[in-house]
């Protein structure tokens, strides 16, 4: 699947952050559905962290939500508030890989077992960490464009649809 949304402003880019989160919100009620992967790409100053605060803030993370930039992954706990999963709690990590001189260096982190530990894992500038990030269910491209962003989102393997079909009519 693949859609385009031209992305007006940053009130655009923080709306779309709630729509995702909702969509992954939906996602995350089905138990089969442990990790999902979404990588952000575009230049600096494109709006990924915008759209990662948006996103975050929508799933229901309170207090400061902290770039990663230099701590390269910040980690954040929601409640799932589910009838199904009422202790449950969403593991999120945020990744920020812009600083990172080698791949390898993503092991310090525990690069290799993020997808065992996390429910959502958010990374920008993935292609730092080449050969040490699994394949991604979403990747999310900024571009600027028009005195706005182009939004580009791409589904690779997507465990479940709910997320791309709210963006389909998009």
């Amino acid at each position: 699947m693949h859609a385009e949304i031209h992305l007006k402003d940053e009130q655009a880019t923080v709306a779309f952050g709630n729509t995702l989160a909702a969509a992954l919100r939906a996602n995350f009620k089905t138990p089969a559905n442990k990790c999902v992967l979404i990588t952000l790409e575009g230049d600096l100053g494109a709006g990924k962290t915008t759209l990662v605060r948006a996103t975050l803030r929508a799933l229901g993370v309170t207090g400061a939500i902290k770039s990663p930039t230099y701590t390269l992954l910040e980690p954040y706990s929601v409640p799932l508030n589910s009838a199904e999963n009422k202790s449950e709690c969403l593991k999120i990590a945020h990744l920020d890989l812009y600083r990172l001189q080698e791949p390898e260096e993503l092991e310090y982190i525990g690069g290799r077992d993020l997808l065992q530990i996390y429910n959502l894992i958010l990374v920008e500038w993935p292609d730092k960490a080449k050969g040490y990030l699994a394949k991604a269910h979403i990747k999310i491209q900024l571009n600027h464009r028009d005195k706005g962003r182009q939004l580009i989102l791409q589904s690779t393997e997507f465990v479940n649809d709910p997320v791309l079909k709210m963006f389909k009519n998009s």
